[in-house]
């Protein structure tokens, strides 16, 4: 766990300095008609300065169309991202180009072999970017040079193609293009899930030294929660859409205050010893029978044995239950008990 107190990096809007990105209200629909999907739903988050910051759930929660959202590839049909006190989610054409050429949001994909072009060498693709602003050669050649030293890679690979370089190297070369342009906040979707044990350590900790050496908020889309637990300050936790929990990474995996994300650390055994809660207490069901509740109840009800018709009728805003920590249940002081009580 990293030494910076993960609740002192969340800043508030009326705070002295401003969370560097702010989203406000996000609602995402994709497809048109009988076909549209609301896959976001009043989304609020910050990151602030050199915040490393993980974004959670299973699959389909809306991690990576959040993601998207932050970097301009995909359009809300509501709400807005912020980022450093202007509005950025409805730039279009000249404005997003300016917006990134200016040190805005860069995206680091998850697969580096689908990712990088085959037939371009590493010179090329680390330079892209910097090509494509106009820079000039022989000031992207040391740039590229720069980037690769920066993630841990010898100059003497950039003549070869991504072929010819290992799966590790391949990551790092990603890294590397996402760093050339020098943005302000780097997204990494799932950034280690393709690599074997060994370069996934030492990609985790590439991103975190960067964090240290740039302070470089990042924010890190992971289904591995022990690759967070490692390096992340704070862990936003999606479901369907809806964020019902954002917090200190340590507080809340020691302790989670919503059934769902105990459910997540439930599933992941080793992720840390201080769990309070064991997946055979929760006893949660996919399929079980949903309370009859109606369709504006909590989007975990039908997932959760303590969904009560008086508490859980309606969607739990999302509050603050003590500072720099947020949650989206209602029985957020009872259930912790009650399913102790089970055991």
């Amino acid at each position: 766990m990293t030494a910076t107190a993960p609740a002192q990096l969340r800043l508030d809007a009326g705070g002295s300095s401003p969370a560097l990105l702010e989203v406000e209200c996000l609602e995402v629909v994709l497809g048109r008609g009988w076909r549209a999907n609301k896959v976001l739903s009043g989304v609020n988050m910050q990151v602030g300065p050199g915040e490393i910051v993980g974004l959670v759930g299973e699959t389909g929660s809306g991690k990576t169309t959040l993601a998207r959202a932050i970097v301009g590839l995909v359009k809300p049909k509501r709400g807005r991202v912020m980022f450093d006190g202007a509005t950025v989610s409805g730039l279009r054409g000249r404005g997003l180009r300016a917006h990134r050429r200016q040190g805005g949001v860069q995206y680091v994909f998850q697969d580096p072999l689908r990712s990088l072009d085959p037939d371009l060498t590493v010179e090329r693709i680390v330079g892209e970017g910097l090509a494509i602003r106009g820079d000039a050669p022989d000031k992207v050649r040391l740039r590229v040079i720069d980037a690769l030293g920066q993630v841990g890679l010898d100059a003497g690979l950039m003549s070869r193609d991504p072929g010819q370089i290992s799966g590790g190297q391949r990551q790092r070369v990603s890294i590397a293009r996402a760093l050339a342009t020098g943005p302000r906040l780097l997204i990494c979707d799932e950034p280690v899930s393709a690599l074997d044990a060994s370069n996934r350590n030492h990609v985790l900790n590439l991103l975190s030294e960067l964090r240290g050496s740039l302070n470089l908020p990042i924010i890190i889309i992971s289904h591995d929660l022990n690759s967070l637990a490692a390096i992340a300050d704070r862990v936003v936790v999606l479901y369907r859409g809806k964020i019902v929990e954002d917090g200190p990474i340590d507080k809340v995996f020691a302790a989670p205050r919503h059934p769902y994300t105990a459910l997540l650390l439930a599933s992941t055994p080793s992720v840390t010893e201080s769990r309070s809660l064991r997946a055979d207490q929760l006893r949660l069901r996919e399929g079980e029978p949903a309370p009859l509740l109606g369709p504006a109840a909590c989007v975990f009800a039908p997932r959760c044995p303590f969904a009560l018709a008086e508490t859980c009728s309606a969607q739990p805003r999302l509050i603050e239950v003590e500072p720099g920590w947020s949650n989206a249940c209602s029985r957020h002081r009872d259930w912790p008990s009650l399913a102790r009580s089970r055991s």
